[in-house]
């Protein structure tokens, strides 16, 4: 039977979101072999998690630098999996709610590939079902092989993935200071040097929307939120191997810099487009490109 390790960043949260976050670590680890390995922000104190879990004896704490990015302390926790005698490494966001069957479900997609990815059900910034998942009409594919379909998108987060141990390395780890998106940054080059990845039958974690979030779920509604996510998908593509491919995608997110920066375009003609279509993370970004370069296309043939 597969020996697990469930890694989890521990940053400030609300009393409430360790709360159901152990409680639904709890289900999810019960009679399966299981170790915890925690990552710990700055001089955060862990005392309350640990004090809500009921097993405690195969529990692993690393400590980041005390000026640790985002992106150092996932690093920090992917270094600390990489030593842990286990053959499967469950990333669980410390904001959400793991699924009890997570695992397993985990474990079978694993089976003949290095990545499995799951949906996510979405809660509202109470904790309440919104009644939809993150999947839901967007396309996401049951296979993937190469990093060609998170080449302008993402739907791997460190909450809803999983991963055979022995897939990750040095080179895949080395997660650069000023991405923001780190879990897009590690899936993309783990695809990239050969892994391939396979989509759980069922929902793997109930995944909280809240103001904290980095990315959260759906298109961005005005041009600030817009230009935030342009900046993350910026440091992204600026520390990835050049290639034609990432430099054509480059290049529409600067064009579309360019103009969010000049303010000529209304931004009608970006959100009615853009709003209240299904995606994945990213996806409103590129989707902005793409009436960016329409409208050019338009403009030019006028």
């Amino acid at each position: 039977m597969a020996q697990f390790t469930v890694c989890t960043s521990l940053y400030p949260q609300s009393e409430r979101n360790i709360a159901a976050f152990c409680a639904a670590l709890n289900k999810a680890i019960e009679n399966v072999d299981a170790a915890l390995l925690f990552a710990l922000e700055r001089d955060y104190d862990p005392s309350m998690v640990i004090a809500s879990l009921q097993r405690k004896d195969k529990i692993h704490i690393v400590k980041s630098d005390a000026l640790a990015s985002p992106s150092a302390l996932r690093q920090t926790m992917l270094t600390a999996a990489r030593s842990i005698d286990s053959d499967i490494l469950v990333f669980a966001d410390f904001d959400d709610c793991i699924d009890r069957t997570a695992l397993s479900n985990h474990a079978e997609s694993l089976a003949d590939s290095e990545i499995s990815y799951g949906d996510m059900r979405l809660l509202d910034h109470e904790g309440k079902s919104t009644g939809r998942t993150f999947f839901e009409n967007a396309g996401v594919p049951n296979r993937v092989s190469g990093p060609e379909s998170l080449q302008e998108r993402n739907f791997m987060g460190f909450t809803n993935t999983a991963i055979r141990r022995e897939a990750l390395s040095e080179i895949t780890i080395e997660i650069p200071v000023d991405i923001a998106a780190a879990e897009w940054w590690l899936f993309t080059k783990l695809l990239h040097h050969g892994a391939t990845a396979k989509q759980t039958c069922y929902p793997v974690v109930d995944y909280r929307i809240y103001d904290k979030n980095t990315l959260g779920v759906g298109e961005a509604r005005s041009l600030d939120a817009l230009a935030k996510q342009l900046a993350i998908v910026n440091r992204h593509y600026a520390n990835l191997v050049k290639d034609l491919r990432h430099q054509k995608s480059l290049d529409k997110i600067t064009r579309l810099a360019r103009v969010l920066e000049s303010g000529k375009v209304p931004e009608e003609c970006f959100f009615e487009v853009v709003n209240h279509q299904p995606g994945v993370w990213f996806d409103d970004v590129f989707r902005a490109a793409d009436v960016l370069d329409t409208i050019s296309e338009a403009r030019q043939n006028a």
